[in-house]
């Protein structure tokens, strides 16, 4: 091995990390099975981000809401096209963030069905989304800010009963949208 003033070749990286294997296939489930994880192979990668993402900073009292595409060519069941984003295809990542800094506060990688929005069932997957990001937030009076996709009178009314508020752009023709507003 290098000593500290040594840098690899790229040869020798590559050789290395091509031994290298960070998932432990002993927990994952099978294909077939009701709690199979997509993104088993990295999901403690995520968790851990996560835990210091919101560990090591505390939002400003305005956040922002929205979604990326990170680019990705591959083939998975989670490759997404967003004709409106700059880059189209790729891997869909939800978002909470700091609306001053743009410090990513929160996260979830879309890969389909998501099993922790069987309880929001009355809500759709947008309003479901905002909820189960902001969920360590509740009761501080933050105010979401978020586009028409997310802007729903569900959600602000679930908002405002936790303590938060929320800002958004609407779409006219949204379902259980209030007339009186059009």
């Amino acid at each position: 091995m290098p000593g500290p003033s040594q840098v690899f070749t790229h040869r020798r990286y590559k050789q290395i990390t091509a031994y290298l294997h960070y998932c432990d296939e002993s927990a994952a489930k099978p294909r077939d099975h009701i709690d199979y994880d997509r993104l088993y192979k990295i999901r403690s990668l995520l968790e851990t981000l996560k835990a210091s993402f919101q560990q090591h900073y505390n939002p400003a009292c305005e956040l922002s809401a929205d979604e990326c595409i990170i680019p990705f060519q591959g083939q998975w069941v989670g490759r997404q096209y967003d004709r409106s984003k700059p880059i189209q295809w790729g891997v869909k990542v939800w978002m909470v963030t700091d609306a001053k800094t743009a410090y990513n506060y929160n996260f979830d990688v879309y890969c389909g069905n998501d099993p922790d929005f069987e309880h929001l069932e009355n809500f759709g997957v947008a309003t479901g989304v905002i909820i189960k990001l902001t969920q360590k937030l509740h009761g501080k009076g933050h105010i979401v800010f978020t586009n028409r996709y997310y802007t729903s009178p569900q959600l602000l009314e679930y908002l405002r009963k936790v303590y938060m508020a929320g800002c958004g752009t609407v779409q006219k023709k949204r379902k259980h949208f209030p007339k009186q507003i059009i």
